[in-house]
């Protein structure tokens, strides 16, 4: 999992470590002190999956924020780092770290205490978590609706998602929040371009988005949101000032857009870049120069001896941040594409290995 200053693996037994920005506790080591290497997460824990959520990139420490969250095999969820609005899940304000605000330096299952999820995902400032029945709960900041309860209310525990739904996945961002139904359907919820139709909606309680169209996958970005359907095609909604969209224009989108390109983002290629860079895990060094060219705008690419880092499994957390290339591994920095499980995102200004 990525951020925009830190990163998280899992290794091949389950155990997570965390290197970069450390000035909330986000690397989960006990305290705040920043790691250019991998170190481990305190705790004798296993987890299953990983996330990271916030956004802000530190410019100085003042303006840093992030978050974590993991799943254990059982499915108990715990999270660290930025605790300023909630997003921790742990019923506590946490430790306050100089003048930055308040973080948990080290993993706490997410409150009320015995709760058990088959997936997991974090915002900005709000995280969501999709439980065994289906159930979606949210907590955290709630100042647009983002956690989808009803009202606008901030949560430092797990609080249900009004409506009675049942969901596969969530997708929070910043200021709201898509879920994918088992069957398809999307619904959003929070302030944004929720893919209704409506320039500017704010919506508390969960709401049908997409024009009723199904979907298998859905991830929420920023201020857009994408989906693929079992037709392999990709549509896309929302804030398009970039060209993140995929339409060939910058103009907003208020339903979803069909992404120009071949239609190929099914199935089969919706890991595609992760799959090309993951492949070169066992190639030799030459495979350096294959990721010059695919990794647009690396600046800098490193290579330290394997010794130096944990073996990680080839998961969610491997491709984006990792490559083995026979006994190295690299990291590269600047505006690769990362993949985190369920959300493709423009990935961190930052992911560099150790070295």
């Amino acid at each position: 999992a990525v951020h925009a200053s830190h990163t998280w693996g899992l290794n091949t037994v389950g155990k997570a470590f965390c290197w970069g920005w450390n000035s909330h506790g986000q690397l989960g080591t006990g305290n705040t002190t920043q790691s250019l290497v991998p170190v481990a997460v305190t705790g004798d824990r296993t987890f299953a999956s990983i996330v990271a959520g916030g956004g802000n990139v530190p410019s100085d420490e003042r303006s840093s924020d992030g978050h974590t969250c993991a799943l254990t095999p059982d499915g108990t969820a715990f999270c660290w780092g930025t605790a300023n609005a909630g997003q921790i899940g742990n019923d506590r304000e946490g430790t306050r770290v100089s003048n930055v605000g308040f973080g948990q330096l080290y993993p706490d299952e997410v409150a009320p205490n015995g709760q058990r999820f088959k997936s997991i995902a974090a915002g900005q400032m709000h995280t969501c978590a999709v439980g065994l029945d289906g159930a979606a709960v949210c907590w955290g900041t709630n100042g647009s609706g983002q956690l989808g309860t009803g009202n606008t209310t901030s949560s430092r525990l797990a609080i249900a998602v009004a409506g009675g739904h049942t969901f596969e996945t969530v997708s929070p961002s910043s200021n709201f929040t898509c879920g994918l139904t088992p069957t398809g359907s999307v619904y959003c919820w929070g302030a944004g371009h929720l893919g209704n139709g409506a320039q500017a909606s704010t919506l508390t309680s969960p709401a049908a988005a997409a024009n009723d169209l199904q979907f298998v996958k859905l991830s929420a970005g920023g201020f857009h949101t994408c989906g693929v359907r079992s037709d392999a095609t990709s549509l896309c909604w929302g804030a398009n000032s970039s060209g993140q969209l995929g339409d060939s224009s910058r103009e907003t989108r208020l339903r979803p857009v069909k992404v120009h390109g071949p239609n190929n983002w099914g199935r089969d290629s919706r890991y595609s870049r992760r799959r090309r860079i993951a492949e070169l895990r066992c190639y030799p060094v030459a495979a350096v120069d294959y990721l010059r060219r695919t990794a647009t705008g690396v600046k800098r690419l490193v290579v330290v001896p394997a010794p130096t880092a944990p073996p990680f499994r080839p998961q969610q957390s491997v491709g984006e941040a990792w490559v083995r290339l026979g006994v190295a591994v690299l990291g590269y920095e600047d505006d690769a594409v990362a993949l985190d499980g369920l959300h493709e995102r423009v990935a961190a200004r930052r992911l560099v290995g150790p070295g």
